[in-house]
């Protein structure tokens, strides 16, 4: 028994206590570890990382509590792993496992701890059955799991920490059945899941912390989930969901539900998200953030144009393919992205509708019509061509734009009154330029001609000149054209009372 404990490394799993480690120990480390499972940061890092090397050659992915040295970088660049074990392993140095491949019925990195300044998986790719980093510790700068892919059947970072300066998961791809957040936490300084995918089962942010300066959502896509959960998550620093999209259903998506006390949301924005999918239960609106709250509904009308904008642009970047993140410029045609500009826009009129019927069924009726107005808007710019100039003719000069200019969008009833109090006295000014001298009195033409003619009065009988000649066509311009007016005055109006 003495022989056993003196020739063979001390270091036991508390995954598999039964396994015992094949190497040596390390000569004077006072644990009888060997040089994998050494905490001495004085070993020879060049053996270390020469055994490192045999064990991918002879395909052994086991490397359990290994403990990599400070100063040593470990580089798994485009390395290949096959039910790859990395469980209480610990990286004191730089680890970059960018573009790595990770197979096999599981990829271990339970309680793995990385405080070297970066760890970097961005762009790997983990296929296997599952894939743990549960208790997982990241404390370094930086964290990038920039465009890395979750196709495995379960993504589990229950109770991982991310205390490092910078965590990123933005463009990352979570495909398998479930993915799992929960109780992780997220306390460095910015934290991105910009444009992540999530597109599995469930997807579950439960009980998870984001206490850093800045946490991002922004254009995250939760469309194809089956259910996602943030129940009970907090939220305590600058938080942003820009241009998220949801699931369909409303069970589906249950975001900030408070089962034990109230969560305070601080300075949580939403922007261009589905609204009516959100759940917020047993929140609490701090006063700055329940005004930010509210200003983000009324504004968001207003900033179609600039998301849009946005959206063309990474289509631009998207056909530019491999080409466009090197840099290169790639033609789009102006008939793709004028269908890109109607797909988009009809995407942002949708929200808009759902957002003005959600706040009609809460009777909130004056923000309800903020939207009504976002939805025409959109309405009206998504009208496209493939000639630039005939798009410009129909949104600034059809129908729809002149409904807007008279009356925005049954919105603006003293916009109409402006209008009619205007027309009256320049159709009165017409009646007097045309009649013979002598000229009846400006007030004659007033309320006579014009005022009679905007309430459909017939005049023609008054022997008037201009009636009987070319005035006669003013008359027919203004008796269609200021009945209207009070027609969509009083449409207008009759909204206002209403609410």
């Amino acid at each position: 028994m003495q022989n056993t404990l003196t020739s063979n490394c001390q270091y036991k799993s508390i995954l598999a206590p039964d396994k015992a480690c094949p190497h040596p120990p390390l000569k004077g480390d006072r644990d009888k570890f060997c040089i994998f499972h050494s905490i001495d940061y004085k070993k020879d890092k060049g053996a270390f990382w020469k055994g490192i090397q045999d064990k991918l050659e002879k395909k052994d992915f086991d490397f359990t509590g290994y403990y990599f040295p400070p100063g040593l970088e470990a580089d798994f660049r485009g390395k290949e792993f096959k039910d790859a074990k990395f469980s209480h392993a610990t990286f004191k140095g730089d680890v970059d496992f960018s573009g790595a491949e990770f197979s096999g019925e599981s990829t271990d990195f339970l309680r793995a701890e990385f405080s070297g300044k970066n760890t970097v998986f961005s762009r790997a790719e983990f296929s296997g059955g599952s894939t743990r980093f549960i208790g997982a510790k990241f404390s370094g700068k930086g964290t990038h799991f920039f465009r890395a892919k979750f196709l495995g059947e379960s993504t589990d970072f229950l109770r991982a920490g991310f205390s490092g300066e910078s965590t990123y998961f933005s463009l990352a791809e979570f495909s398998g059945e479930s993915t799992n957040f929960s109780w992780a936490t997220f306390s460095g300084k910015d934290t991105y899941f910009s444009g992540a995918e999530f597109s599995g089962e469930s997807t579950d942010f439960s009980g998870a912390k984001f206490s850093g300066g800045i946490t991002s959502f922004n254009h995250a896509d939760f469309f194809g989930c089956g259910t996602v959960r943030f129940v009970d998550t907090v939220l305590e620093g600058e938080c942003k969901f820009l241009g998220v999209k949801f699931p369909l259903r409303s069970d589906q998506f249950i975001i900030f539900v408070g089962t034990r006390e109230p969560i305070d949301l601080g300075n949580t924005v939403f922007l261009y998200s589905n609204y009516d999918r959100l759940t917020f239960r047993n929140c609490k609106f701090i006063e700055r953030a329940d005004e930010q709250f509210r200003f983000w509904r009324r504004r968001v009308i207003l900033k179609d144009e600039e998301f849009v904008g946005k959206m063309l642009e990474l289509k631009k970047e998207e056909r530019g393919g491999k080409g466009a993140e090197r840099g290169a410029v790639t033609e789009v045609k102006e008939e793709e992205i004028a269908e890109s500009v109607k797909v988009e826009y009809s995407h942002v009129e949708s929200l808009y509708r759902q957002f003005k019927k959600n706040l009609e069924a809460e009777k909130d009726w004056e923000l309800a019509g903020e939207f009504h107005y976002g939805e025409m808007e959109c309405k009206r710019k998504g009208i496209t061509s493939q000639w630039p100039a005939l798009a410009w003719a129909r949104q600034n000069l059809g129908l729809l734009a002149w409904y807007k200019y008279f009356s925005g969008y049954g919105e603006r009833p003293f916009r109409t009154f402006c209008w009619i109090v205007f027309l009256l006295p320049v159709f009165a000014g017409i009646y007097w330029f045309l009649d013979t001298l002598p000229r009846q009195d400006f007030v004659y033409y007033l309320w006579e001609l014009s005022v009679k003619a905007a309430f459909l009065q017939r005049i023609g009988e008054t022997g008037n000149e201009p009636i009987r000649a070319l005035g006669k066509f003013f008359y027919l311009l203004q008796s269609v054209l200021c009945p209207t007016l009070i027609a969509l005055f009083i449409l207008a109006l009759r909204r206002r009372v209403r609410r």
